[in-house]
């Protein structure tokens, strides 16, 4: 059942319902609060109502934080994982809540690195490794209400695309330069430019 009471300019919005704890917000108007608590009603009713209050509590900062300490602790990559979450701890959008924070957010994040020059694939890293961090929330942190935003935001595809060939004169340099028993790396080389084979298959001949 809810009910909404009024203190001072503002209306606190009050919802209690067998199986849930009681639920509360304030809101600048009666029709605000009218709304959030028939909205939350309905969630309740219908069995899908998830608390999203402890996504409140918690910033991005201190979620670097714990995310740090168990989670990247336990990988291989640690050190690397551990400079990316410190460049994110300097971010702005450190200082927001998880339940704050929204796709756009993090839309805005990968059009400023492509700006700023960043490699497309460490945009991605850095985009992956908050998603990895939303989902550790709402999984094992109690943030069981929690979306992740980074599921509607588009991706880097990785790294960025080169289409560059050798030119004639870098290929007289490196043959010119070329000290090896009979020249077998100036003749792999050109071997490679012809035929365009990677080097698994250039070994394999």
């Amino acid at each position: 059942m809810a009910s909404i009471i009024k203190r001072g300019k503002f209306f606190r919005a009050l919802v209690a319902r067998r199986g849930y704890k009681r639920q509360s917000a304030t809101f600048d108007t009666k029709a605000e609060a009218e709304s959030w608590s028939k909205e939350i009603e309905s969630q309740m009713v219908l069995r899908i109502y998830r608390d999203k209050r402890a996504a409140y509590k918690i910033t991005l900062a201190d979620a670097l934080d714990r995310y740090e300490r168990d989670v990247s602790s336990r990988k291989k990559g640690a050190r690397q994982e551990k400079s990316r979450i410190g460049l994110w701890r300097q971010n702005p959008l450190a200082e927001l809540t998880l339940g704050e924070l929204r796709a756009m957010h993090f839309g805005d994040y990968r059009d400023a690195q492509r700006k700023a020059g960043r490699a497309e694939n460490t945009i991605r890293l850095d985009l992956a490794l908050i998603s990895h961090l939303f989902t550790k929330a709402r999984k094992e942190w109690g943030c069981e209400g929690l979306a992740n935003p980074l599921d509607e935001v588009t991706k880097p595809e990785g790294s960025q695309k080169r289409n560059r060939r050798m030119s004639d004169a870098e290929l007289r340099a490196i043959i010119a330069a070329d000290d090896s028993k009979n020249k077998v790396l100036s003749a792999v080389l050109q071997l490679a430019l012809e035929t365009a084979m990677r080097r698994s298959e250039l070994v394999n001949q």
